[in-house]
């Protein structure tokens, strides 16, 4: 019945993965394949899945599943370890297909759901997944809701470890960028397992990950050192700076103007000095991840009984520029000798009262960047039992996972308060106690060694925040022939299964809520949970020999939004032993998750600098109305996001043709057109385009005067006085409108003999996306987001892998190309002037590597990653920390060289 045919063989290779093609004499084996519940022969599947095997990933220098999935051509990721710099994500990385987001992405472990990363809760982080016992990869680019229910709108990436392991294996990887700096890489993988499921009747087998990557500087890359570059017209230099800018009515200056104090602090528009943060960052942050697994199975009367435990964590270190604080006064009341004008040596102004307060925006450089630890440790646990009863296969489980985030602060951050009583040399109240003596603080210059010594003592430091998540499921699954067709036995299978979700974020108020610019002044503890089952029924039907129809549908009901019921129809013919066609159609949905109801208010700064619109008008400052340049003009405002507990759940419709063709043994090609549409996407409004039409979304700018007045007094805008300052930006999770994109996965293998030189293969993957658009709100405007980057990221036009490889006895050869089209930058939306505007070029990286295994149980591997050793192109975002390249879809390491030693016995 499970006669492989020549194109069943071709299409295996066709399938086999972005880095080779395949053909492992277990292809041929029923198995479930991603995307089904019913098992069958691998390359018989009438949907589009990808298969990346381990060794293959092997010998490519992969370490952790952020490599992994950065190599498909359809994975557009957004978030990424090194996106963490800055930010509050814990170090996660998510994968992102189609572009179409991370949370619309499923990431699976054995067929099996994962917990998503508590912090910001979008998706399964990858850094929680052990590369130790992975067999392969299989990838589905298809919509699998009618199977898997929620999340899997855009595909589903599954990791897949062995089913049994015997002896020992052990590996050593290391990786050294040619240029000097940090950004090397150590991993050490050892697994081992006893015990035969067919022989002795059981099997246990485990391993550990380590990985250790290197920070590296932005001042060790060139390209990525600085946020002022006026020949590109590019400026993010901002208005708190060291020494402080100060402002009194109209009067906005700074003691050291003319000149400043470069190279941090410059002179750019004769009015204010302006700070350039990015030397002070890391633009990839030092990371430990660890990882382990265990899983061993007892097999009895022909069911396998088995328990499979994973612990992974994740420790980073993020180093931003030191602290922005503005909401400062000096007031000559208190006789600080370094008030302007004063006994301390600080210059007075034209125009400054004297007897008047001022207003400070002041870098505290003194004490250091702003150090962050966040550390992410999950746990999974999954007992399950398998096997036939009869003509029926079952399977039953039982999953408990959970995630931590633990959020510490190491360095940089300070104490608000505290720092204002240094600047009135006061008896400090809040900080050491009632009558601690407070030396003066000096904004302006150098600190006296009294005054350095009490800045150090108000660091804020230690644990700040706790996200934690987790999930409980428990499932069954059957499967069984039915009846006979001309085609062959139609099959069907039953799924259900019940979760439990839970999201928790605790906060230390004693310290955050004096810990300056961490975006967690004014943040809330919270807490959310849900329930929800499911029910899911597939069949399959071999009408004739050559064709198969398939048929899914599947039932959710959730304990706060409602039920849900998606379909999925998807159809294989080969009309002749060359050609292979295939087509689904299917609907599906996201639920909101926990984060995106029940995440905390926060207030954080906006990505890029924008003028009020008010007081600030075009970027010249009322000053009648009170307008202060250095708090109104050309600034980070404060933006306000946090979770919406009303949200609907989004819904999509998927659609897929295409073909595989094998015209010769060792030759096949095939392409698919892909179509998908979400309706309700759940996002927000990006801070662009609140700024760029603010008649619009006036009802999203919120002014001092609407604040309650505790939360008044915690927003710095709201501490200097003149007109009715903007207080916050409103950007919280809500439904927006549509999102519609589509286009063609293509691919193409060749094999040939050599000869006495070996035998060669060669094997191409690509994407083409030929429309992305989307709505801001429901019923809105369209906007085209392909090939430009546009409200916070771009969609490529056109990506693609290719390895050519050469097998000649021990020795094995590679060289692989990735590549990704080039897109309009964000020219307009981040204040670039036309004169300026820039096309990211074309990004191509080209890696060689050489495996050697002419020793019994031992591999060697030596490569070369960025042959060319080419930059990252040039883009003018103001997305992230970064400057001058986008870390999301480039590698600023440059020429890097990898060697792996393993040994298996």
């Amino acid at each position: 019945m499970f006669k492989r045919t020549k194109v069943c063989s071709g299409v295996l290779l066709a399938l086999a993965g972005a880095l080779a093609p395949s053909a492992h004499a277990q292809a041929v084996d029923r198995v479930e394949i991603t995307g089904s519940l019913i098992k069958r022969v691998a390359s018989e599947a009438a949907l589009p899945v990808t298969v990346l095997r381990a060794d293959e990933l092997a010998v490519s220098g992969v370490t952790n599943a952020e490599q992994v999935v950065a190599l498909l051509a359809q994975n557009q990721s957004s978030t990424v370890s090194n996106s963490s710099v800055g930010s509050s994500n814990g170090g996660a990385s998510y994968a992102n297909l189609r572009g179409v987001g991370s949370s619309r992405t499923l990431v699976l472990l054995n067929g099996k759901r994962m917990v998503n990363n508590p912090y910001s809760a979008a998706a399964v982080d990858l850094n929680t997944i052990p590369l130790v016992a992975i067999d392969r990869v299989e990838v589905l680019t298809d919509g699998a809701s009618a199977v898997y229910g929620t999340d899997a709108v855009a595909g589903v990436i599954n990791f897949i470890t062995k089913r049994e392991f015997q002896g020992f294996k052990g590996d050593v990887i290391v990786t050294k960028p040619q240029r000097e700096g940090g950004g090397d890489t150590k991993a050490v993988t050892l697994g081992g397992g006893f015990g035969s499921l067919d022989r002795d009747g059981f099997n246990i087998f485990g391993g550990i990950n380590w990985r250790k990557f290197e920070a590296l500087k932005s001042t060790d890359r060139g390209f990525a050192s600085t946020a002022y570059l006026p020949e590109r017209g590019y400026n993010r230099l901002s208005p708190t700076t060291y020494p402080a800018n100060y402002t009194q009515g109209s009067l906005s200056t700074n003691p050291t103007l003319p000149n400043c104090a470069p190279p941090f602090s410059l002179n750019v528009n004769g009015a204010d000095c302006r700070f350039d943060f990015i030397p002070f960052i890391n633009i990839v942050p030092d990371q430990e991840q660890k990882s382990a697994m265990v899983k061993g199975s007892v097999m009895f009367a022909g069911q396998t009984a088995s328990l499979e435990v994973v612990r992974a964590e994740n420790d980073l270190t993020s180093i931003i520029s030191p602290t922005p604080i503005t909401g400062l006064t000096m007031n000559p009341a208190f006789a600080n000798p370094f008030f302007p004008g004063g006994s301390g040596g600080v210059p007075g102004a034209v125009g400054l009262n004297p007897a008047r307060p001022i207003s400070l925006n002041w870098r505290t450089s003194e004490v250091g960047g702003r150090q962050s630890n966040p550390k992410n440790t999950t746990d999974r646990v999954v007992l399950q039992l398998e096997g036939a009863l009869g003509a029926v296969e079952y399977q039953v489980y039982g999953l408990d996972a959970k995630s931590t985030v633990q959020g510490n602060f190491t360095g940089g951050y300070v104490n608000k308060a505290a720092l204002q009583a240094g600047l009135n040399c006061t008896t400090a109240t809040t900080v050491g106690g009632a009558g601690t003596a407070v030396p003066c603080l000096n904004p302006f210059g150098p600190q006296t060694t009294a005054g350095l010594a009490y800045m150090q003592g108000i660091r804020i430091l230690g644990e700040v925040q706790k996200a934690k998540g987790s999930l409980q499921q428990l499932g069954f699954q059957a499967s069984a022939e039915m009846f006979k067709l001309p085609g062959g036995a139609a099959s069907i299978a039953v799924a259900a299964d019940h979760k439990k979700e839970k999201a928790e974020y605790t906060n230390n108020f004693v310290l955050i809520r004096q810990a300056a610019s961490s975006g967690l002044e004014n943040t809330e503890d919270i807490s959310g949970d849900r329930t929800s089952s499911g029910l899911a029924v597939e069949t399959v039907f071999p009408i004739v020999k050559g064709l198969e129809v398939s048929a899914a549908v599947r039932f959710d009901k959730y304990s706060d939004f409602g039920n849900s019921t998606n379909p999925k129809l998807a159809v294989r013919y080969q009309p002749i032993e060359q050609l292979l066609l295939r087509a689904s159609v299917n609907t599906g949905f996201r639920a909101p998750t926990l984060y995106d109801l029940f995440q905390p208010n926060s207030y954080t700064n906006t990505s890029s600098s924008y003028s009020d619109p008010v007081l600030c008008p075009g970027g010249v400052p009322d000053v009648a109305a009170g307008a202060v340049r250095t708090r109104d003009c050309g600034i980070q405002f404060q933006r306000q996001s946090g979770g919406n507990r009303a949200l609907d759940p989004e819904k999509s419709k998927a659609f897929t043709l295409g073909f595989v063709a094998q015209p010769s043994a060792n030759f096949s090609f095939g392409l698919d057109y892909w179509s998908y549409f979400i309706k309700q996407s759940i996002g927000s409004v990006s801070e662009a385009a609140i700024f760029a039409d603010t008649a619009k979304y006036s009802s999203l700018f919120v002014r001092c005067s609407a604040v309650a007045a505790d939360l008044r007094l915690r927003l710095a805008p709201c501490q200097i006085p003149g007109g009715d300052a903007l207080a916050y930006v409103q950007n919280g999770t809500l439904n927006t409108g549509n999102t519609r994109t589509n286009g063609f996965d293509l691919q193409s293998d060749f094999s040939a003999n050599m000869g006495g030189v070996g035998k060669a293969k060669v094997a191409y993957r690509g994407t083409v996306v030929t429309k992305y658009e989307f709505q801001r709100e429901k019923g809105g405007t369209y906007f085209n987001n392909n090939g430009i980057y546009f409200d916070g990221s771009p969609v490529s036009r056109y990506g693609h892998t290719l390895r050519f490889s050469l097998e000649s006895g021990p020795w094995e050869g590679a060289l692989a190309q990735t590549f990704r089209r080039g897109y309009t930058d964000c020219n307009a939306q981040c204040n670039i002037g036309a004169a300026f505007a820039n096309k990211v070029a074309d990004y191509e990286l080209f890696d060689l590597n050489v495996t050697y295994k002419g020793i019994k149980g031992v591999t060697i591997a030596a490569g070369i990653l960025n042959i060319l050793n080419d930059d990252p192109p040039y883009t003018n975002k103001t997305q992230g920390f970064q400057a001058g390249f986008d870390e999301r879809y480039t590698n600023p390491l440059g020429r890097t060289f990898t060697l792996k030693v393993g040994y298996q016995f």
